[in-house]
């Protein structure tokens, strides 16, 4: 849609259109299915067997300790240490893993690499004879996560291996539980690139493009990136490192940002915006740039995002609970506006189909326009006086607001 006006496409969906995901879901099932068999098929074994030099090597460590040379049970504990317990290259057990999001797909394999190559060219056999698709070998790569990092949706996932890193079991006794523990991180690159906006020279710099917006519509602005950042990589091992550094910066950003509206340096800035926020293990309170406004239930404060940035163990829950029924006391206003039929700027009723919603970017905009001397159009008088940015009217009110 161009200029309010469907124009019909040549060559197909766009690029990066909304409806591309839905339609690789789709698509892709026969991968799914395919996936789910070849994954059947090579599973073989319960678990992995135990790997014979350790085994060895801590049945001669119990010995030395009953024969009281505890110098030499010592050394060969530390020894015991730079080894694994299961048997890496167990040929009695075997996994394929499978994973997608829309057109992004990760296959996750134990034992050999030849394996790992046989599996790659399977799936591309598929999608060529099957799906008519190629795989893009430039992304295909298969990686060793115990030297390597790969890359998926955003993340790196690796193999974590530390010898030192020790925890205690209910029995009591040590264990290496991280060693071969998959994990999920931030890439470094991603987090410097966020970055970029807000700083310069390696300081935090005020947004030269968003010092005329009030400070809440600043602080909802700046609250809106470093939420979805955090609700995105919230699984990430390195969580509150990397989104702890974005933080800094993105914090003063919005400091310098409000503070140049105001004609104020950070410290003044700080003092007439500070609200004190108490702190979480309960020693005192903190100060954070926030500010008071008027709400229909009175009045609330917005301050900066100051949540914890722990890593989260499961992810967020994204469920949408909307009740269509307007009636519910929980409606939603937009829908409830729909199902009502009727045309906001001429009064008429129509069917549903018949129904359109007229959307602007903000009704600032609007305002400002007619503060310039230009006169104010119905549909935008409307807007106006019901303080939306959208507004539900019939296909023939629709077409004379576009004309």
């Amino acid at each position: 849609m161009e200029e309010g006006k469907i124009r019909n496409s040549i060559t197909g969906t766009p690029q990066g259109g909304i409806i591309s995901p839905i339609l690789a879901i789709i698509y892709l099932n026969e991968l799914d299915e395919y996936m789910n068999q070849l994954s059947q098929k090579y599973f073989k074994g319960k678990r992995r067997k135990t790997n014979p030099e350790y085994r060895r090597l801590i049945c001669n460590r119990h010995n030395r300790i009953r024969q009281g040379r505890y110098k030499e049970a010592k050394e060969m504990l530390k020894q015991a240490l730079k080894m694994q317990t299961a048997n890496p290259t167990d040929p009695d057990f075997v996994r394929v893993n499978y994973v997608r999001y829309a057109d992004d797909f990760i296959i996750l394999v134990t034992r050999a690499k030849a394996l790992a190559q046989k599996v790659k060219t399977e799936a591309a056999e598929f999608l060529s004879n099957k799906l008519k698709l190629e795989l893009n070998l430039e992304k295909t790569l298969i990686t060793n996560l115990l030297r390597d990092r790969a890359r998926f949706l955003g993340y790196e996932i690796c193999k974590a291996k530390c010898d030192t890193k020790m925890t205690i079991t209910k029995k009591g006794s040590k264990q290496r539980s991280i060693n071969g523990s998959i994990q999920l991180l931030i890439p470094s690159k991603i987090i410097n690139e966020k970055i970029k906006p807000f700083t310069k020279n390696g300081k935090p710099v005020r947004r030269k493009d968003r010092v005329k917006d009030s400070v809440l519509q600043i602080i909802k602005q700046y609250n809106a990136e470093i939420r979805g950042l955090y609700n995105y990589y919230s699984l990430a091992n390195n969580a509150s490192k990397y989104i702890s550094k974005f933080q800094y910066y993105h914090y003063y950003s919005m400091v310098k940002t409000i503070g140049n509206k105001h004609k104020l340096k950070v410290r003044k800035t700080i003092k007439k915006f500070a609200v004190p926020i108490k702190r979480k293990d309960g020693t005192g309170t903190r100060n954070i740039i926030g500010i008071k406004y008027k709400t229909k239930s009175g009045h609330k404060i917005l301050t900066y995002f100051c949540e914890s940035l722990r890593r989260k163990i499961t992810p967020l829950n994204t469920t949408c609970n909307i009740n269509l029924n307007p009636t519910s006391r929980y409606k939603n206003e937009i829908l409830s506006r729909l199902l009502k039929s009727q045309c906001e700027l001429c009064g008429t009723n129509q069917e549903i189909k018949n129904i359109v919603v007229h959307h602007v970017r903000n009704v600032k905009g609007l305002k400002e326009k007619h503060e310039k001397g230009r006169k104010m159009k119905l549909w935008e008088k409307k807007m106006v006086k019901m303080n939306r940015r959208t507004l539900v009217v019939c296909k023939e009110c629709h077409n004379k607001i576009h004309d």
